[in-house]
């Protein structure tokens, strides 16, 4: 079964209004009577049906159940696109559309699961960090491993003279 509110351009939450809007916006563009282009009167039909289906309040419930669940994933980022123009005509020649693309992050960032990290901790180990140093670092490093997430990556290197890989690159410690 197709995905009327793919058809419509609508999110599964859309108002009537937004998908009056829809309609109107998808039949202008497809009418029979001003778009000839094989295939398109076919499409213009679905787009009735999908009209006709989320219109109504009982038929767009009913339809709702037969759909597969949205994917609920939160991106990090929002995104908007813009567009010099609402449509283009189909013709023979070459036509220019402008876009505007707007990336800024998530307003609230609790709502946002953050990807996971790859840290490598890298500890001098050499003269001059013996004593209140030493452990001042074993303190932020004993800090920084707890707060880590199951699916975080964590290696430890050390250094003096040399570096030593202390605990290689893993996800369970």
């Amino acid at each position: 079964m197709q995905d009327y509110y793919t058809l419509l351009g609508i999110f599964r939450d859309a108002t009537q209004e937004e998908i009056k809007r829809a309609y109107f916006e998808a039949a202008q563009r497809l009418h029979p009577d001003k778009n000839e282009a094989p295939g398109e009167t076919e499409i213009f039909l679905d787009v009735q049906q999908a009209y006709d289906t989320l219109s109504h309040p009982d038929k767009r419930a009913e339809y709702d159940l037969t759909l597969m669940p949205e994917d609920e994933t939160v991106s990090p980022i929002v995104q908007r696109t813009f567009y010099s123009r609402q449509s283009l005509v189909r013709l023979n020649e070459t036509q220019l559309i402008y876009a505007l693309l707007e990336w800024k992050p998530r307003q609230n960032k609790g709502e946002v699961i953050s990807p996971p990290l790859n840290i490598c901790l890298v500890l001098d180990n050499s003269t001059s960090m013996k004593g209140q140093n030493t452990e001042m670092v074993k303190a932020a490093a004993i800090h920084l491993i707890r707060s880590l997430r199951q699916q975080d990556i964590l290696s430890v290197v050390t250094f003096s003279d040399r570096a030593q890989v202390l605990i290689p690159a893993s996800l369970q410690l």
